[in-house]
Formats: C-alpha cells, sequence, structure tokens
C-alpha cells in the first residue's frame, strides 16, 4: 500500500492464458490442444483478481491495458467468463457394460461462470488490448470490439504501423475511455515486442513510444487512482546484445518512467488544450500535423540515428541512460512551435554530437 507503481519481471509471460488454459481462436472458450504461447500462468488477470478480493475495502475497480503485440486473448477470456452466460448444453454420450447390462451416459458441459469477487465483477473490470492484427499474425483474435458489462475494448494494428498509428489508437480508442471508468488500480500486460526490432513482432515502435504510453497511462492512474499502478512483463524477445539490446532498452525505458514521472503528471494526449476560436475541425488538422512530422522519412531517420548513437556512447563511455524528462501541458500552438523547432535543429545538434564523438574516438587511441 506504500508504493506508487511497481513493475514485476516476470518470466513466462502469461496473457494468452484463459480460464482453463488456452483457448481457441474462434470464440476464447477452453481449448486443451491449442498454442499457450509461452505461457504458464496468467500473471496478470491473478494479480488484478487478488488485489480486487485482498484488498476490496479500497480496490473496487481495475483496469488492465494490455500494449503486447499480441492480443492477450487469455486475459480477454477471463474477463469474459466474469459474465454468467449459460453456454447451448454441448452433450457427450458415452455407452458402457456394468453387470451385464448396457448403460448409456449423456454428460452436458457446465455454464461457464468464474467470478473474482462477487456478481458486481462485470461493471468493475476493464481490459483493453492494442495489437497487431491480420495477415496470420498470433494468436489471429482481438478483432475491433468494444463490448459492456465487463468493458472490453480491442484495437487491432495492422501489420508494420508505425508511431502515428499506435499513438492514434491510443488516444481514440482506449485513454478516453480508460479516463471514463475511473478505476481504482491499473494493471499494465506490458509487452515490448512491438518494437522495431523486435524477432517475432509485426510493428514499428521505438523506445519513445512506449515511455510516451507509460506516461499516458500514468497520468490517467494519478488522476482517477493515486499513481496506483502495477506493470507486468510479457513480451520482448531480442535479447541480443544483452544490457544494450532492443529488449532491455524498452525496459529500461519504460521503468525510468515509471520512477521519475511526478505524481502531478496529469497530461493526455487525447485532451488537446483548444485556444479561443480553435474549432473541433482545426483541432484533428493539427493533430494530424504533428503525426505526419512524427512519421516523415526524415524524423524517421533522425530518431534511429538518435538510438544508434546513444546505444554506441552507452557501450563506449559506460554510462547510464539520463532520466526520462516529464513532458509538461502545454497550448495547442506552443506544442506545434516546439515540434516544428525539434524538427528543424535534429539534423545540426546529430553533426554536432557525431563530431564530438570522433574527437573524443581520436583522443582515446592517442
Amino acid at each position: 500500500e506504500s508504493a506508487r507503481n511497481a513493475f514485476c519481471a516476470v518470466r513466462p509471460p502469461g496473457h494468452h492464458l484463459g480460464p482453463a488454459g488456452a483457448v481457441d481462436k474462434k470464440d476464447l472458450q477452453d481449448d486443451p490442444e491449442g498454442s499457450q504461447g509461452f505461457c504458464l500462468l496468467n500473471n496478470v488477470a491473478i494479480g488484478a483478481a487478488y488485489a480486487k478480493c485482498v484488498y476490496r475495502h479500497f480496490i473496487r475497480k481495475v483496469a488492465i491495458i494490455d500494449i503486447d503485440v499480441h492480443h492477450g486473448n487469455g486475459t480477454e477470456a477471463i474477463v469474459r467468463n466474469l459474465k454468467y452466460i449459460p453456454d447451448i448444453p454441448k452433450e457427450k454420450k458415452g455407452s458402457m457394460t456394468f453387470g451385464g447390462a448396457a448403460v448409456s451416459l449423456t454428460l452436458f458441459k457446465p455454464p461457464a461462470c468464474k467470478p473474482w469477487l462477487d456478481g458486481n465483477d462485470v461493471d468493475n473490470v476493464f481490459f483493453a488490448s492494442i495489437h497487431g492484427f491480420g495477415g496470420g499474425f498470433y494468436p489471429g483474435t482481438g478483432g475491433s470490439c468494444s463490448r459492456t458489462a465487463p468493458r472490453i475494448i480491442n484495437a487491432p494494428l495492422k501489420k508494420g504501423s508505425g508511431p502515428a498509428e499506435f499513438r492514434r489508437s491510443m488516444r481514440r480508442d482506449i485513454l478516453p475511455q480508460l479516463q471514463e471508468f475511473h478505476p481504482d488500480l491499473i494493471f499494465v500486460s506490458s509487452g515490448f515486442d512491438g518494437h522495431e526490432d523486435d524477432l517475432i513482432g509485426c510493428c514499428e515502435l521505438s523506445e519513445e513510444d512506449y515511455i510516451w504510453a507509460t506516461q499516458q497511462l500514468m497520468a490517467v492512474a494519478n488522476r482517477c487512482c493515486n499513481g496506483r499502478l502495477v506493470s507486468v512483463l510479457e513480451g520482448g524477445y531480442n535479447t541480443r546484445g544483452e544490457a544494450l539490446s532492443p529488449f532491455a532498452s524498452a525496459v529500461a525505458s519504460h521503468v525510468r518512467t515509471l520512477m521519475y514521472t511526478s505524481l502531478n503528471y496529469t497530461y493526455l494526449d487525447c485532451e488537446v488544450n483548444l485556444q479561443e476560436g480553435l474549432n473541433p475541425e482545426e483541432t484533428e488538422t493539427f493533430t494530424q500535423r504533428l503525426e505526419d512530422l512524427y512519421t516523415s522519412e526524415y524524423h524517421n531517420h533522425v530518431r534511429r540515428e538518435e538510438a544508434r548513437r546513444l546505444r554506441l556512447r552507452k557501450r563506449q563511455l559506460n554510462l547510464d541512460m539520463a532520466p526520462v524528462k516529464v513532458q509538461r501541458t502545454a497550448s495547442a500552438s506552443r506544442l506545434e512551435d516546439e515540434a516544428v523547432k525539434e524538427a528543424a535543429s535534429n539534423q545540426a545538434d546529430l553533426e554536432s554530437e557525431l563530431k564530438e564523438e570522433k574527437e573524443e574516438l581520436k583522443e582515446e587511441k592517442v
């Protein structure tokens, strides 16, 4: 109760495990022969159910946000099963001989209902997943949906989706609904296999995107539940380079953001601060301009070169990266000006830093 947030470095991951193990692709029902996606226990669902039961005196509403590149089909199945839905009985017939008499048996599958605390769970649990979808990408579930009782949101991304698509979907499909739900505790299934250098992902994200997503979720936590947020590690598979690997860099960025983001940070990108006379059409145009600027080929080149430069500098000098700077609330015009200035000055800064590195290397050789 004394900690504001926590990161659980749990392996193996767990978000593909349903109420009784693996689940199928059709309707997320139990599938004894299905793939468990490297998972043994659904860690985040167990943690959420435990918090809701043991700390019921102040944890009444729980939210689970899954940012792994694979759909959290197991977690969704568990949340769906909080509601009593009488299934159409599935018969299993058989016969046997007993004492010289033929006996016929008919078995019916019992209704699926596995509440965490009581019958009100369906109104007090929120699940949202943003993930890659389509083209045979595992697990093949998670098409776009938004349902209530329990609250479930799926925000699928096409193969090759980058920062703009990821952030746009978070802003439009998840963050406003999470804010409206007003949870008492937020769990995050933190998967980093959407990184552009991951071995089995299908998206083109970077450390910057995970920092942004973490800050946005913490902003909701600060607004709704005094900053209570528990991050549970899920996927992320490119560990080549160990501490310098893309996986390690993404996790380190995520944890630093949890550590250094202020309890007073409440800025949400989905709430653009409008100036007087700025109508919704102009707001949408402004947002699109920022997304276009961020995803331009020039900016992507600068971003990748900057990430490469930081990894090289850390390898050479064995220094820890600086703490993440907290983004402050600003007006729409100020945000636009800062974005344009940053894009214009990035190239000059990069050339200057590369020149300094070359001089340092020369001095070391001497």
